[in-house]
């Protein structure tokens, strides 16, 4: 990143202090997915200012984040599509990788085109899966009872 950054051929050319600045424009950027969406918009300027603007490299990088996903008005997604803020704060999934795990599940189950009744009976035996599944994920554990240590520490 600070080559692209710095827009040097060499690592060698790279200060401690250029190469940090680097670290926490990149960073920043990252961290855009996990502030709140309304103050999105003023954090990722103020990180501009603060770490790139004097290095030309990172003008291109800059441009493209807020014409695709920063500014409120021209960008292609909105903020709310990709900000996992309101998600984190709801304990929600960030990710769909449990619809994608489904969706694996499913093609491995079912084959290209199948009969009719091949397609029935694997839904019924899929739904007798999940219905299982369900009902395991209601069943509480038990605690485990305090070791005698814990007892004669307390």
């Amino acid at each position: 990143m600070s080559h692209y950054f710095l827009q040097k051929k060499d690592n060698d050319d790279i200060s401690d202090v250029e190469r940090k600045q680097a670290d926490h424009w990149f960073l920043g950027a990252i961290g855009l997915a996990l502030i709140p969406a309304d103050i999105v918009e003023s954090t990722w300027v103020d990180i501009i200012d603060l770490h790139t603007q004097d290095y030309a490299g990172a003008v291109t990088f800059n441009d493209y984040l807020v014409q695709t996903y920063v500014d409120k008005d021209v960008s292609l997604f909105e903020i709310e599509t990709w900000n996992a803020n309101n998600a984190n704060l709801n304990d929600l999934p960030r990710t769909n990788n449990h619809v994608e795990r489904y969706n694996s599940r499913l093609e491995s189950i079912f084959p290209s085109h199948p009969h009719i009744f091949e397609f029935v009976e694997l839904l019924r035996d899929e739904h007798i899966y999940q219905h299982h599944q369900a009902e395991e994920s209601d069943i509480q554990t038990r605690k485990r009872k305090k070791s005698i240590m814990t007892l004669i520490i307390n």
